[in-house]
């Protein structure tokens, strides 16, 4: 993580401020919307935040629900950006966003600055934070997702007059407990073939775990593999069945379609469990799913892991499928019920 601060700017300070909002290339992503914001451009996406200005809004979020601060760089002593959040009053959430400037894009800061972000909402005793963007602004969404925010609702809007699809993303802040270096990922084929030797090493090379590992490299094309990664050490893991074209996948039928993902294979490191890190990473995948297209999402459990079966239906898998039996690489039969979640 970078050395970060995040600096409640003085007056004197709102030059800074003034230089992004004034700067076309930083504020490309911000043009072509229908607001009333004073000093608005249109077709740039600037602000023109003039120094009259300055002590009305200065004094303004010194009194409001809201949080504005600078992203200061302690390494080069330097500030790259701003992150707020503020109250909307008409929604009832607090929103949030974070600008980088141009410069200093492509090089970490949004991440880390949205996580200290997120701990000062939590402290400061807000539950959830909301951001909203197009759908095809992909790095952005990629970014809110890796962090642990979810999609909660698609939409659209008018961007140059023309309707956009976007989304309205949250995060309960209080994931933020987590440590700072824990990040969600979809698994390269490297890191699924290491995570795979780590569990055969940990399963003393027994052959079903052999098995589970060649049945997961040759159905690669048909699955997703989603890891949570701390200070470079996997330590969650879960997988979602992508297409019937799956050749190792039982039970197939009302399960997988090309709206429907069957998820499974769901690890967490013991010394790891319980505590943040797997709701991480299922509600990354989850939105990544949404994301791709899928309506609705599909898992089997055994009716003997209670504990597991409260959790699911508390993730939203109420709908009961039906009921099948499933063989395992060892060459067990087990009962497993099958239910669905609609995205």
């Amino acid at each position: 993580m970078k050395n970060l601060e995040l600096i409640i700017p003085k007056l004197e300070e709102y030059t800074y401020e003034q230089k992004l909002e004034s700067d076309p290339s930083t504020m490309s992503y911000n043009a072509g919307y229908d607001v009333n914001y004073e000093g608005y451009d249109f077709i740039t996406g600037c602000i023109d935040f003039k120094k009259e200005r300055w002590l009305e809004v200065y004094e303004r979020r010194q009194k409001e629900k809201s949080y504005f601060a600078y992203i200061k760089d302690c390494d080069i002593n330097g500030y790259v950006g701003y992150v707020n959040y503020q109250y909307n009053e008409k929604e009832n959430n607090y929103e949030c966003g974070v600008l980088i400037e141009y410069k200093y894009r492509g090089k970490g800061y949004a991440k880390d600055a949205l996580k200290l972000l997120i701990k000062k909402a939590n402290r400061n005793g807000i539950d959830y934070l909301y951001d909203n963007f197009e759908k095809d602004r992909k790095n952005a969404l990629n970014l809110f997702l890796s962090l642990g925010f979810e999609i909660v609702k698609e939409t659209k809007w008018k961007k140059f007059n023309k309707d956009v699809d976007g989304v309205i993303v949250r995060i309960d802040t209080s994931t933020y407990n987590l440590e700072d270096n824990y990040e969600c990922v979809i698994a390269t084929k490297e890191q699924i073939i290491k995570k795979w030797d780590e569990e055969i090493r940990k399963h003393k090379y027994r052959n079903d775990w052999k098995i589970y590992k060649e049945n997961s490299l040759k159905n690669i094309e048909s699955r997703i593999v989603y890891m949570g990664i701390l200070n470079g050490k996997i330590i969650t893991e879960a997988t979602a069945i992508i297409s019937d074209k799956d050749i190792s996948m039982q039970n197939k039928d009302n399960l997988i379609d090309s709206k429907k993902a069957y998820l499974s294979a769901f690890r967490t490191n013991k010394e790891y469990e319980n505590q943040g890190y797997f709701s991480t990473l299922y509600k990354f995948m989850e939105s990544d799913l949404k994301t791709k297209g899928f309506k609705s999402l599909t898992l089997g459990v055994e009716p003997s892991e209670v504990r597991n079966i409260k959790i699911y239906f508390n993730w939203g898998f109420t709908k009961y499928i039906k009921t099948g039996y499933e063989t395992y690489a060892d060459g067990t039969k087990a009962v497993v019920n099958y239910y669905e979640k609609e995205l």
